[in-house]
């Protein structure tokens, strides 16, 4: 039947089933290689997400192309020849070769031989600490001029790391092999920075899931500098419920600029422009009063979208969630709209005016930064995803996806039958720390699958049954990532049970 044995055509690349046979020795190479290394093949089927070896997504296969093997993500060629990986069939083996070099600080490079897939982890203290080698033998130790020849023989590599920070003892630790997915032609490679700049209205201040992101990169290798903002920029939620994670990430900084109360005219204009001497202004056929916050009653105070702009362009990852409370006014009694009844339809031309307004002033002054707007999250009677909004997102996916490098991060919220998802009492409007988990993978994976990161958090499909699983102690590292109930507990190191948050 289809993908039969994955493990057999690993190495060929193959998983449409039936055709393709390898030799005894071959299969049994690849079972054992492929056992070891956390790629994805596309299409194969194994056990219910729930177990240990999950249904996963595609995440390609960089290394079995029929070409030379290069080293792997986050890292460079420093001596030696590369090799046709592709008749060998060890770039699985390599790959694990470089995550095992990932996981220890001191490893600088690892030296890699195709003939015997031997790994060889080079670290700072001395030039050959030990040798990891897919074979039943163990490697002798080697002076540094004989290893140094041998890595001019074909099939042999040292692929230097590129420079990663440094984890103290009190921080959650890289991510292992089981918990990552990678690939090559991405436009970050592990251990380049990641400037990453939020722009948005309270769910920037009241919620995790910006810094969750944040410390989700820095543990797949990456480095995440702070923006250096001009326009009042803040590091943190103001306030928040306490995660189980959050000792991990509440020391971490990350730009933003979030204003409670604000829709997305607030941020996409230059200041008062067009305002009227009765303080209110025409956007998209609407009247709008010419102030900031819930109702248009707070702030007066002038915001330029170039000021924005200005931010947003010093980073390589702008967030926008700009637009959560453009239908809100409800709330209000509609006094954005000098008190008119606006139905969210009437206000959707608002939303994608203020929108494209907004990345176009970015990219007017760094096209080369990616942009993620922000899917809305369900504001509704129990939290429940209406046809509306559905309708509502696409339109904005539609309309911003036109744009270049702009990309739409839609995901589900579940709703209050499914589970507690969103903060209770304070904030409740907002999402949890399990709903900031959502949003935070949400944003990881389409990083991923629009290869602007080389790495990312290896998840399965998404499901509603795989993201409401909460039998933690049942689920192995993917369907435990996917899970917003669970966590991968890096003191524990098993899936455990993710709160939705305690405010002290």
């Amino acid at each position: 039947g289809p993908c039969a044995s994955v493990r057999q055509h690993a190495l060929q690349g193959l998983c449409k089933g039936g055709g393709g046979a390898m030799g005894a020795a071959q299969a049994a190479a690849a079972s054992a290689v492929f056992s070891a290394v956390p790629f994805f093949l596309t299409g194969c089927h194994g056990p219910e997400p729930s177990l240990r070896e999950p249904k996963l997504p595609r995440s390609g296969l960089p290394f079995l192309r029929p070409q030379a093997v290069e080293c792997p993500p986050g890292y460079r060629l420093h001596r030696g020849v590369v090799a046709d990986g592709a008749a060998h069939g060890y770039g699985w083996a390599m790959a694990e070769c470089g995550i095992k070099c990932d996981l220890q600080e001191a490893c600088h490079a690892f030296r890699f031989r195709s003939s015997s897939q031997e790994c060889e982890l080079l670290l700072w203290s001395r030039e050959l600490s030990r040798s990891i080698s897919s074979s039943t033998s163990s490697a002798n130790s080697r002076s540094a001029a004989v290893a140094a020849a041998e890595d001019e023989l074909p099939g042999t590599q040292v692929c230097n790391k590129s420079v990663l920070r440094h984890f103290t003892g009190a921080e959650a630790p890289l991510f292992g092999p089981g918990d990552i997915v990678e690939q090559t032609g991405a436009d970050l490679q592990i251990g380049e920075n990641v400037w990453v700049y939020a722009v948005g209205s309270s769910n920037l201040i009241w919620m995790t899931w910006v810094d969750q992101i944040h410390l989700a990169l820095r543990r797949l290798g990456y480095k995440v500098p702070v923006v250096p903002a001009n326009r009042t920029p803040e590091f943190r939620p103001r306030v928040s419920p306490t995660c189980d994670d959050s000792k991990y990430f509440r020391h971490l900084k990350t730009t933003r600029f979030g204003r409670i109360g604000w829709s997305s005219w607030d941020f996409a204009l230059e200041g008062w422009d067009g305002c009227g001497s009765d303080g209110f202004r025409t956007i998209q056929g609407l009247r709008v009063k010419c102030q900031h916050g819930a109702g248009c009653a707070f702030s007066k105070n002038p915001v330029l979208v170039s000021d924005i702009a200005q931010d947003a362009s010093k980073s390589n990852i702008t967030l926008v969630a700009t637009w959560y409370n453009d239908d809100q006014h409800w709330s209000t009694h509609f006094k954005c709209f000098d008190g008119q009844k606006q139905d969210w339809k009437d206000i959707a031309p608002i939303t994608l005016h203020c929108l494209l307004r907004t990345v176009r002033a970015i990219h007017e002054t760094n096209p080369h930064t990616w942009i993620l707007v922000m899917a809305k999250y369900p504001e509704t009677y129990k939290h429940r995803t209406f046809q509306f909004l559905l309708d509502y997102n696409a339109q904005v996916k539609e309309a911003v996806e036109k744009e270049p490098k702009t990309r739409f991060v839609d995901f589900y919220m579940p709703n209050e039958d499914e589970g507690e998802f969103y903060q209770d009492p304070a904030h409740g409007s907002h999402p949890n720390c399990r709903g900031s988990k959502i949003m935070a993978h949400a944003v990881l994976d389409t990083l991923y699958k629009e290869k602007i990161i080389s790495r990312s958090i290896r998840l399965v499909p998404p499901a509603k049954k795989d993201l409401l699983n909460g039998n933690c102690s049942e689920l192995g590292a993917a369907a435990c990532h996917t899970s917003a109930l669970c966590w991968m507990d890096p003191e524990l190191q098993r899936c455990a049970p993710y709160s939705p948050g305690v405010f002290l």
